[in-house]
């Protein structure tokens, strides 16, 4: 029932997208960039992803 109710949800909602990293819980990390997500602040529905690489101090 709590599915449906998601489906629902992100179905009918004005999506308002931000980006999100992702909390990386497990042992091994990435140490070359990390992974974006663009999720909906509403519904929490992902738009998409994208890995952001490490250039010296900043961003490439």
């Amino acid at each position: 029932m709590k599915n449906i109710k998601l489906i629902l949800k992100q179905t009918f909602c004005k999506h308002e997208y931000q980006e999100m990293k992702k909390v990386d819980t497990s042992k091994y990390m990435c140490i070359s960039g990390e992974e974006i997500y663009i999720v909906c602040k509403k519904c929490g529905k992902v738009k998409d992803s994208y890995f952001r690489e490490y250039e010296g101090m900043g961003y490439k």
